[in-house]
């Protein structure tokens, strides 16, 4: 018994696709800040004890951005030799957005990410005291990738932007080795 599939109309063909953005990392700023003073930090067993070497110039110098609780879970994971849960990619974006301090990235022409922060004086306006701080980004690459497609029923990504609502995906190869992808630069004139 013969079947027709249509392959080639609209309808037939979902791609699933993942898009991030480039940023350098939240948890690759703590791994480097806690390098640099491992030697201090290596015998501490509670945020307690983090918080006495922080009184350390030393510390205090290279951790002075990052709070109690990330240090030490980056310890811990060094000394348990295990790794902290990924986060969802939306969720670590904006914890890098949001750590941010007067300027995020370089500002090069080669580079992939580069925000500063806008000095209160230009926004700052009584019905915007709940904002802490605006972030201007200038630079941005943004990474887009197949991860599989689904046949007649499509698959949209979350609010957190996975793809996960329960339609099977079907896979790019038996073996994925590579995923097809493309990048979107976009940079600010106003550099």
């Amino acid at each position: 018994m013969n079947r027709l599939l249509v392959r080639h109309a609209s309808n037939a063909y979902f791609p699933q696709v993942m898009s991030v953005i480039s940023l350098p990392g939240r948890d690759e700023t703590v791994r480097e800040a806690v390098d640099g003073v491992w030697t201090y930090v290596e015998a501490v067993e509670s945020v307690d004890d983090l918080r006495y070497e922080r009184k350390k110039t030393t510390v205090k110098a290279a951790l002075e951005s990052l709070n109690d609780d990330e240090v030490f879970a980056e310890i811990q994971s060094r000394k348990t030799g295990t790794t902290v849960l990924d986060k969802p990619v939306k969720v670590a974006e904006l914890e890098t957005l949001i750590a941010a301090k007067d300027e995020l990235g370089e500002d090069r022409p080669e580079g992939v990410f580069f925000a500063r922060t806008l000095p209160r004086s230009f926004w700052d306006q009584p019905w915007m005291d709940a904002i802490e701080r605006v972030v201007l980004v200038h630079r941005l690459r943004e990474v887009v990738a197949q991860a599989g497609f689904t046949r007649f029923e499509s698959a949209a990504p979350d609010t957190e932007g996975e793809l996960d609502i329960g339609v099977r995906r079907a896979s790019l190869a038996r073996e994925v080795t590579w995923l097809p992808a493309f990048e979107n630069k976009v940079i600010s004139r106003d550099v």
